[in-house]
C-alpha cells in the first residue's frame, strides 16, 4: 500500500479511487475510464472518471479526493433554490452532504455526495433523471470510499 506524502496533502491518490469505478454499477456498464496524468503545475485533487452507459443513456461518474482536511458536512437546513442552469437542492444525510441539480432543458442533471473524509462522488448526464443518477452514485461502494487510507 502506497503511503501519502506532503505533496499530495494526504489525499487518497487517484489509483486508490479507480477501484470504486467498477465495470458495472447496477445496470450501468462502464465504457471508458480515465485517471489524470501527473502535472508540474498547481496540485489538482486526485480523481478518477468514467463514462457509463445504460441503453441509450450516458452518465459520467467522477470520484475525487478534495484534501487531507475534509470539508465539514452541510450543517444548515436543507436548501432548495433556482440557479442559472436549473434547480439545486443540498441537504445532509448523517455525515454526508448531498447535492442534486435538475437542469433546465438542454442542461445536464447531476447528483453528488461529499463524504466525511473529503471524497466526492459526482454523477451527471443529459436527459438522465436525477433519481437514476442518485442510484448510480449509490451503487459505488461509498463505505469503502469513506475508509480510504489517509495521511
Amino acid at each position: 500500500m502506497a503511503a501519502t506524502n506532503a505533496q499530495d496533502g494526504g489525499a487518497a491518490p487517484a489509483a486508490r479511487l479507480r477501484p470504486l469505478l467498477k465495470e458495472s454499477l447496477g445496470d450501468w456498464r462502464r465504457r471508458t475510464l480515465a485517471l489524470p496524468e501527473p502535472t508540474l503545475g498547481p496540485r489538482v485533487a486526485p480523481s478518477a472518471r468514467a463514462e457509463y452507459r445504460r441503453d441509450n443513456q450516458v452518465a459520467v461518474v467522477e470520484v475525487s479526493d478534495l484534501t487531507a482536511a475534509p470539508p465539514a458536512a452541510w450543517t444548515g437546513e436543507p436548501l432548495e433554490r433556482d440557479i442559472a442552469t436549473g434547480r439545486e437542492r443540498v441537504w445532509r444525510d448523517g455525515m454526508r452532504t448531498l447535492r442534486e441539480e435538475t437542469g433546465k432543458p438542454g442542461q445536464p442533471n447531476s447528483f453528488g455526495v461529499t463524504l466525511a473524509n473529503g471524497v466526492v462522488v459526482g454523477v451527471s448526464g443529459m436527459a438522465v433523471p436525477v433519481a437514476d443518477l442518485r442510484k448510480l452514485a449509490e451503487a459505488i461502494d461509498l463505505a469503502t470510499a469513506e475508509t480510504l487510507p489517509r495521511r
